[in-house]
């Protein structure tokens, strides 16, 4: 709790936390509005056959055929990896500042004018190649995810279309994928996170000190991590299906509609704001322990 209080503290210190999150959340709840992204994820999730199993051998099917096309193929990473270059310089900017304001607030340290210049200073070419190491990784997360998903896919269709006397196998298999799905991502953000964390706090070897962190507390943080995802699919599928109703009503239901998404906004402002600051301040009570850890070794 010790943790939580303090980050409660710095979102009250700083209320420029808060208000940079706001800001953020806002320009991608505009663009869901205009381009419904996770409407149209779940569109082709269910394309082909009509389930999510068909279109996930769909889409490997589609991507492998590009394999034996070399120009296809290298042009792909050409592009991806530009992207991802891009990606790294503006979210590089854009951590290393925020992240220097929180650890700052964290610290004690009293608030000054360019406090977020200051940090883009320090951190960006830092903050910026770890990004780009992480997008990179993600890329191959995914993939592999997705190719880790194969065996479960098809056994389940198979099942369920063909031969019923495989549903327990079926089941098995399924629940082994999502194991196997859950810990690969629940590490992977953990680490990241931590990797971050350690970076600004001017560790050394940051991806190794924030893993050695994370390593010594894993179980606590996956059920931190775990509670913050639970409360965001709660505020996610309540949103969802208040849009849903109001969908169904006429045109005047529009202002109310926009009402949904205000509090949607606050809502997922307020909660990356303290999930963000707590795991800053969460790492900063852990790497104190180690340290006084090793003084008395």
């Amino acid at each position: 709790m010790e943790a939580f209080g303090n980050a409660i503290k710095v979102l009250i210190k700083r209320p420029s936390v808060v208000c940079f999150i706001g800001f953020v959340v806002l320009i991608f709840t505009v663009i869901n509005y205009q381009i419904p992204v996770f409407a149209i994820i779940h569109g082709l999730s269910t394309m082909g056959e009509g389930n999510v199993f068909e279109s996930l051998i769909s889409v490997l099917q589609l991507v492998t055929g590009y394999f034996n096309k070399p120009g296809i193929v290298m042009a792909g990473l050409a592009g991806l990896l530009s992207l991802l270059f891009i990606l790294s310089a503006i979210l590089g900017f854009l951590f290393s500042g925020y992240f220097n304001i929180i650890n700052n607030a964290l610290n004690d340290k009293n608030k000054y004018r360019g406090e977020f210049a200051a940090g883009v200073r320090k951190y960006f070419t830092k903050i910026a190649w770890i990004t780009f190491r992480v997008l990179l990784v993600a890329v191959f997360l995914l993939i592999y995810l997705m190719i880790a998903s194969i065996p479960a896919a098809i056994i389940t269709r198979t099942a369920s279309m063909d031969k019923p006397q495989l549903l327990f196998s079926a089941a098995f298999i399924d629940i082994l994928t999502l194991g196997v799905i859950f810990f690969s991502l629940m590490f992977f953000r953990i680490y990241v996170m931590f990797w971050y964390c350690a970076a600004i706090n001017q560790r050394k070897r940051p991806l190794s000190s924030g893993k050695h962190i994370a390593d010594a507390h894993f179980w606590r943080i996956v059920k931190v991590v775990l509670a913050f995802d639970v409360v965001y699919v709660v505020i996610e599928v309540l949103m969802t299906f208040v849009q849903g109703v109001l969908g169904k009503g006429a045109a005047e239901s529009q202002s109310a509609e926009f009402a949904v998404l205000a509090v949607e906004w606050a809502l997922e402002t307020l909660f990356f704001s303290v999930f963000i600051t707590y795991m800053f301040s969460l790492f900063r009570q852990l790497a104190a322990r180690k340290n006084k850890a090793d003084e008395r070794a």
